[in-house]
């Protein structure tokens, strides 16, 4: 799968630009999720999840009866939420590469999309 159309484009330091992003907007995105009705033991799907940031806030929100898939185009993106997941020993997260478009979401009945932001 390609993206070539990602504006600040694809390296390791676009990556830790995301994370320190996601730091500085945690509590405004805590609050936009809490607003959007997450709660716990719900299923949610994070459509370019990137580096993981969002898909780890919404799964301490989900608790341990929810769970989180996290989707993104970026293979190493992904890679790099997979290295953060297990550093951070969260077990609620699935990272898959893919479409948004072609996504299987699995019951869309529970399923809640959480969408992440790459710049403001």
């Amino acid at each position: 799968m390609d993206d070539t159309d990602y504006a600040f484009g694809r390296s390791r330091a676009e990556y830790e630009r995301l994370i320190e992003q996601a730091e500085l907007f945690r509590p405004l995105t805590e609050r936009m999720l809490l607003a959007a009705g997450i709660t716990r033991g719900m299923q949610v799907l994070d459509v370019g999840c990137g580096v993981g940031d969002v898909s780890f806030l919404v799964a301490a929100l989900v608790g341990p009866e929810g769970s989180v898939v996290g989707v993104d185009l970026d293979a190493e993106a992904l890679k790099l939420a997979e290295v953060r997941r297990t550093a951070q020993g969260i077990t609620n997260v699935e990272f898959r590469q893919s479409d948004a478009r072609s996504v299987d979401s699995g019951d869309s009945s529970t399923l809640r999309w959480a969408g992440s932001y790459s710049c403001l």
